[in-house]
């Protein structure tokens, strides 16, 4: 069989044409034994160890035969036909445990196991109880290697993240599950941030993430820079300037005000409002205890709160939702009335 020959796949009762892809891109002649994979012309039914057979396209004669190691093996197979090995001849324990490290950190879902392992579903189900190696989150089966080597990853992007910011605090989770979607699931992800959490290795607080020995990192005129910009939030209130104007104000560059802003909203000494409106934690916390007065009588209109809170429509319904985002208020037909928080 020439590596790209195109032949007959017959598997089970069906039949469909396929192109033969070997190992090491050669021929595979009669007697021999190699790997390959069989790039179908459209799905097939099939699970780990169910044999097959091959056959010429024209005419129509038997080459080879076989059995199926991987539903579907990823563009760096070659490496992996080790792991193939193991499924197709090592122990039911072996089989189980390979088939959950191969899927790496999409992992297996849990109905799934019996068909990449070729482990009946019982035995399937038993073997991962029993094992070390491998951990149920949800309805997936992860490989314990591959979140150790998620918790790795993670580890390494905060080092880059905080040498490239050294101005942050801390690094959003978000922005960390984004970085390493193509390898990891979120699933997966949460799960390796909550073992390094465990073991202290990181410091979560809230969504944002951060190494322990970390601290944000500012020259002293970003330090004079940041107590301009809150003594100028604090003495607005509750109508602060836009980023564009509070910049000019402090004399700041935009770039370092959003760092500033950021790490105002990190050491929880101002809240954003908005992605345009920030105050400082005080004026909000004031804000929320009028608010809550005005709602202790009943439902209240806009009008109530303009009367209570003396702002203008532009600043009070950003406030007004910021609150009922935070549980302070709820939306009703008859207007806002207390979010028990």
């Amino acid at each position: 069989i020439e590596h790209g020959q195109k032949v007959r796949l017959f598997l089970g009762t069906g039949e469909i044409m396929a192109r033969v892809l070997t190992q090491d891109r050669g021929t595979a002649r009669p007697g021999d034994d190699c790997w390959a994979v069989l790039d179908c012309e459209r799905p097939v039914v099939a699970r780990a160890g169910d044999p097959f057979i091959l056959r010429f396209y024209s005419p129509v004669t038997t080459i080879a035969g076989g059995r199926v190691a991987e539903l579907e093996p990823p563009r760096g197979w070659r490496a992996r036909v080790g792991d193939w090995s193991d499924v197709l001849d090592g122990a039911p324990a072996e089989a189980v445990a390979t088939s959950v490290r191969a899927a790496g950190g999409i992992g297996v879902p849990v109905d799934l196991v019996p068909l990449v392992s070729g482990v009946p579903d019982s035995m399937a189900v038993q073997l991962l109880g029993e094992t070390d190696a491998a951990r149920l989150i949800g309805d997936r089966w992860y490989d314990e290697g591959i979140l150790d080597e998620a918790g790795s990853r993670v580890l390494a992007y905060l080092d880059e993240t905080h040498r490239v910011n050294p101005r942050s605090s801390a690094t959003s989770l978000e922005s960390v599950r984004a970085a390493l979607a193509s390898s990891y699931s979120a699933t997966a992800l949460d799960a390796a941030v909550s073992d390094l959490s465990r073991r202290n290795e990181v410091v979560l607080r809230g969504p944002a993430i951060r190494l322990p020995e970390h601290e944000a990192n500012l020259t002293d005129e970003e330090a004079a820079g940041l107590e301009r910009v809150l003594q100028c939030l604090d003495e607005a209130g509750l109508e602060p300037p836009p980023p564009g104007q509070l910049a000019e104000r402090v004399g700041v560059a935009r770039d370092l005000l959003n760092d500033l802003l950021r790490l105002l909203v990190e050491r929880e000494e101002a809240v954003a409002i908005t992605p345009e409106i920030y105050v400082t934690r005080e004026r909000e916390a004031s804000a929320c205890e009028t608010v809550r007065s005005v709602v202790a009588g009943g439902a209240a209109t806009p009008a109530d709160f303009r009367e209570a809170l003396g702002l203008s429509r532009k600043h009070l319904i950003p406030l007004l939702e910021h609150m009922d985002r935070s549980g302070v208020t709820r939306r009703t037909p008859e207007g806002r009335v207390s979010g028990g928080s």
